[in-house]
Order: C-alpha cells, then structure tokens, then sequence
C-alpha cells in the first residue's frame, strides 16, 4: 500500500466531504483519517480549514437554495433577507427614533399598574368557592 502525504491526504478528505455533502464523519471514514488527525490539520493548516469550511457553506447553501426551488416559503423569506438586499429585500437599518418606546402614551401607562388588575387581593384568594358563586348556564335555568 502506498502511503499518501498529507497534502494528499487532505486533498482526498476535501474530496469526500464534497462527495458526502459536507458530512465530515463519512469523508473522515473514506480518506481513511481520524479525527485527531483532522483536529491536528484544522488547527495548524489555516487554508485547509477555510477550504474545510467553504465546503460545509456551499453544501448549505445547495440545500437552502433547493429548499427554496421546492416551495419553502421560510427558506425563501430567510434567503431574500440574506441575500437580496441589493434588490431592497430583507430588514433594512431601522430608524432608532422610530423604534423606540415612548413611555408617554396611555398604554404602558396601564401596563405599569396591570398587577393591580390581575392579581387577587388576599380575601379573594383565599375565600372558599361554592357552587352558587359559579355562573349559571342557560340549560341550568
């Protein structure tokens, strides 16, 4: 058995992660690496890892684009937001003042003293309900 570099070794591994659609376990299996391995390369070889991540981006990307193509409405929301924005898709700079909360305005007025509304006084809670303080229902009458 010939005994590969590592270049090639590498070049082997980038070529069963793309034939195994960025599945790093199984292109680890078929160019016959181990993860120490792989760890030792991703961490000491930085263009290896960026062609390692590239890989894993494009698969994605294949798989959101086709989700797309097949009808996923949120795929295509998701995909507009991220790569539509030239075409004026997506979530565009919000107007700080616009967005901000006025404090003012009646409704969180009563927001501010909603606990008053909703929670029981202590001889509510505790009083014993029988069954005349039940509504009656139509039939019942």
């Amino acid at each position: 058995m010939v005994k590969l570099t590592d270049l090639q070794q590498k070049q082997k591994f980038l070529i069963e992660l793309i034939t195994y659609k960025g599945m790093v376990s199984e292109a680890m299996a078929h160019a016959r690496i181990d993860q120490k391995q792989l760890s030792e390369w991703l961490r000491k070889d930085k263009e290896f890892n960026q062609q390692v991540n590239d890989i894993k981006v494009d698969v994605i990307e294949e798989a959101l684009i086709q989700s797309c193509l097949n009808g996923n409405v949120k795929a295509q929301i998701y995909f507009l937001d991220t790569h539509g924005k030239s075409r004026g898709y997506g979530i565009q700079g919000e107007d700080p003042e616009q967005t901000r909360i006025e404090l003012d305005k009646p409704i969180y007025k009563v927001m501010e003293n909603v606990d008053k509304f909703f929670i029981p006084s202590p001889e509510t809670a505790i009083k014993k309900r029988t069954k005349k303080d039940l509504p009656k229902f139509a039939e019942e009458e």
